[in-house]
């Protein structure tokens, strides 16, 4: 059995996130964490375990300035989505929960089609993916590129958010493809109104970089931002303030 949170260390990871959403300038106390784990001797050194696999000194200075990030940094924020996600939901039991896959949900399904994935769907809330609201799925394209994708089981849309505007249309088609192919698995029937689903390629008319190699942040930032409902309002002259804040967000993350 896993032991609950700490009441008091969830409440402060909650905050983190929200400061995280609502763009909050780092305190005093905050710069400095910022600061020592940035110029930290040992990079083996473990900052987090929160959830998933321990994430390194060596790992989270892919927050730096400059830095594309890696899979541990994408796999502990998506940990922290799916923990923020659940307290939401405890305090409105009446919400439909959301999920957000890992980083190798979307490797699998490509390398080996649904038959690859087909168990992942048992680690969604309640077991049932057809009854959450969104999911989440982080995806890297050639170890060189993020990009995110976004399904909507209501609106029945699956969508791609690129900030290099790349469309993305052999994810959409993969995931589409799970998505039948998991209803008929699961539910012994095809997927209702299949014909129905919409797949939205990634465009310019969400937020874009101006460099090579802030994509993992445009990622993360979309992600939390459309599963709080929020706009895609932010751009380029906020990435600077967004790794500090997710620095912190995964140090909080190892309290709880």
């Amino acid at each position: 059995m896993s032991t609950p949170p700490n009441t008091a260390s969830a409440d402060v990871l909650v905050k983190a996130f929200l400061d995280l959403v609502q763009r909050e300038p780092l305190t005093d106390e905050e710069k400095e964490v910022v600061k020592e784990i940035m110029r930290g001797a040992s990079k083996d050194a473990v900052v987090s375990t929160f959830n998933c696999d321990p994430i390194t000194l060596k790992s989270i200075r892919k927050l730096r300035p400059s830095n594309k990030l890696n899979d541990e940094v994408v796999n502990i924020f998506m940990a922290v989505m799916r923990y923020h996600d659940s307290v939401l939901c405890d305090e409105d039991p009446s919400r439909s929960p959301s999920h957000c896959f890992n980083t190798h949900f979307i490797d699998k399904l490509v390398k080996d089609g649904h038959d690859g994935v087909k168990r992942w769907s048992k680690k969604v809330p309640g077991k049932n993916i057809f009854a959450l609201d969104k999911v989440f799925v982080p995806i890297n394209v050639d170890d060189w590129h993020w990009r995110l994708a976004v399904i909507s089981m209501k609106e029945k849309t699956i969508q791609c958010i690129d900030s290099m505007g790349l469309p993305g249309t052999s994810h959409l088609e993969a995931l589409k493809g799970y998505f039948e192919a998991e209803h008929e698995a699961k539910k012994g029937a095809p997927l209702p109104d299949a014909d129905d689903w919409e797949l939205i390629e990634g465009t310019s008319e969400t937020p874009q970089q101006e460099n090579g190699f802030d994509c993992g942040v445009f990622m993360l930032m979309a992600c939390i931002l459309l599963a709080v409902g929020e706009p895609l309002d932010f751009s380029q002259e906020d990435i600077a303030l967004f790794r500090e804040r997710i620095t912190v967000l995964i140090c909080k993350a190892n309290d709880v």
